[in-house]
C-alpha cells in the first residue's frame, strides 16, 4: 500500500506540473496576443497576467507531491509548446537553430528524468497555509506596486 501512495503522489505531482506548464504557456501567449501593436487589448493582457498568477501556487503544490528532479524538467513542456505553437499563433518563423536547441533541451530533460534522483517518498501533501499566505502577500504587493507605477507612467 505504501508503494501505491508514493506512485499516486508522483502522478499528482507530475500532473500538477504539466498543468502549471500549460497554464504558463497559455497565459504568456494571451499576453503576447493582447500586446500586438496593431490591436492592443489591455483587458485581455490583464487576464493573461491573472492567469499567470496561478502558475506559482500550482508549482508549489506539485513540488510538495513529487521531487524536484522529476518535476523541474517538465517545465520544458512550455518551451516545446511555444516552439510548435508560435508559427500558428503569432506567425513567427522557427529557425533550424531554434529546433536544434529545443531538441538538445529535450534530450537533456530526458537525461535528467532517467538518471536524476527520484526522491525518497517523504513528500508532504501540499503547501502550508503560511507558504501560500506569503506567496499571496508577495504577489499582491508586487501587482499593487506595478499598478501604481503603471498609473504614474501614464500620467507622464
Amino acid at each position: 500500500v505504501q508503494v501505491a501512495r508514493g506512485d499516486m503522489s508522483l502522478a499528482i505531482g507530475l500532473s500538477l506540473s504539466v498543468v502549471s506548464s500549460v497554464t504558463g504557456f497559455t497565459a504568456l501567449n494571451i499576453q503576447r496576443h493582447a500586446q500586438r501593436k496593431d490591436n492592443p487589448r489591455p483587458g485581455l493582457n490583464a487576464c493573461g497576467v491573472l492567469l499567470n498568477l496561478f502558475v506559482g501556487p500550482t508549482d508549489m503544490m506539485a513540488y510538495s507531491f513529487a521531487p524536484q528532479s522529476l518535476l523541474a524538467p517538465v517545465g520544458t513542456l512550455a518551451l516545446v509548446l511555444n516552439l510548435v505553437a508560435a508559427p500558428r499563433l503569432h506567425g513567427d518563423a522557427v529557425s533550424q537553430r531554434d529546433a536544434a536547441a529545443t531538441a538538445l533541451i529535450i534530450f537533456g530533460t530526458a537525461v535528467c528524468l532517467v538518471y536524476g534522483a527520484h526522491g525518497n517518498g517523504n513528500a508532504t501533501g501540499g503547501p502550508t497555509a503560511t507558504a501560500f499566505a506569503c506567496y499571496v502577500a508577495v504577489v499582491g504587493s508586487l501587482c499593487s506596486g506595478l499598478a501604481v507605477l503603471l498609473a504614474r507612467l501614464r500620467e507622464c
